[in-house]
């Protein structure tokens, strides 16, 4: 029998012998160690311990960047919504009535808010411009 299959064998089987068909015993003995479980060696347990560290890291970045700016939060949900839900005819009325008609209230101090909050500028523009690109994009407002 090749070795390789040998080895394939006693991997599989954790056997220490390979024997024939029926049972005798046909000389292939293994010469590597018996299987230590992987739980009980101390570098899996120090690469499980790092990876969990890790995640453990990733996801409280996560919630506290979520938190940071609830309100533009809402505010980019609702941007990215009304892009998600507009027709292409839609932007297009939009865009060219631009200018034309006083802003509301409360979206000039939302502009107001993201003016004067460099960060929270960013994060907004990060969460809205693959939505807003994409609508655009899909409508042939940018090329």
């Amino acid at each position: 029998m090749p070795t390789i299959f040998v080895g394939i064998f006693q991997h599989i089987s954790g056997a220490d012998e390979v024997t024939g068909w029926l049972g005798r015993d046909i000389g292939l003995k293994s010469h590597r160690q018996p299987h230590v479980g992987a739980a009980k060696s101390p570098m899996v347990k120090k690469v499980a311990f790092a990876s969990l560290f890790t995640l453990a890291i990733a996801l409280l970045c996560a919630a506290v960047n979520a938190q940071q700016f609830p309100i533009m939060d809402r505010i980019a949900d609702k941007v990215i919504q009304k892009y998600q839900t507009s027709t292409c005819e839609q932007l297009w009325q939009e865009r060219a009535q631009k200018g034309k008609a006083p802003k509301p209230q409360m979206e000039q101090e939302a502009l107001q808010m993201l003016k004067s909050d460099p960060q929270m500028r960013s994060a907004f523009i990060a969460k809205v411009a693959a939505p807003i690109a994409n609508k655009m994009f899909e409508c042939g407002m940018i090329p």
